[in-house]
């Protein structure tokens, strides 16, 4: 795979990530791989003068790639946060696809901390206002508010909207449908949010 396939691909987790109401399964290889080719780039662009042309145009490319992958990862932890509750009590029904092992271990922390600094702050308020359940703040995403997505490849099965409605996505449409109807045409990458 090319570093322009890479990036191409980052661009799109990156976009679905930030339009997508849930957290979508990690990207962390395309990461990983954009971040050695910014080394190597970096590597050559040392090499050039920087008075020349050229290291300007390829050091605001390095620029622009650092910045898609900076917004991609706090991105996912905006939505760790968001919806740390609702992550925790579904981990085990997510599979091992949904967070990556370093967004495991930061959920687990950040969880454990939020919950504890509640239970301090409860611990010292009156008792009719102490009752409180941890579990009433958990935070589920909105699986069916409304998304633009354009088709990548045609969809053979027809997709159900509301109870009558039915609606056939052939490669280039683009549709405004309810997310939880495309979650998982997002999830194979048949669809991209707009």
């Amino acid at each position: 795979m090319t570093a322009q396939m890479v990036l191409a691909e980052l661009q799109e987790a990156w976009a679905n990530e930030r339009l997508a109401p849930e957290l979508l399964p990690h990207k962390s290889e395309l990461v990983e791989v954009m971040m050695e080719q910014v080394e190597q780039m970096e590597a050559n662009v040392k090499q050039l003068a920087t008075t020349d042309l050229r290291s300007i145009v390829h050091r605001q490319e390095l620029e622009r790639i650092r910045y898609l992958v900076r917004s991609y990862l706090r991105t996912r932890l905006s939505k760790i946060e968001q919806h740390c509750l609702h992550l925790v009590r579904s981990a085990g029904s997510a599979g091992g696809d949904l967070l990556s092992p370093q967004e495991a271990v930061y959920l687990r922390e950040y969880t454990a901390n939020a919950v504890s600094h509640l239970k301090v702050l409860l611990d010292n308020l009156p008792r009719q206002i102490a009752n409180f359940n941890v579990q009433e703040m958990e935070s589920e995403p909105e699986l069916e508010t409304h998304v633009f997505v354009r088709s990548k490849v045609d969809v053979q099965e027809a997709l159900m909207v509301g109870q009558d409605d039915e609606v056939n996505i052939q490669e280039g449409s683009q549709f405004v449908l309810p997310y939880s109807v495309v979650q998982q045409l997002v999830r194979s990458s048949k669809v991209i949010l707009l």
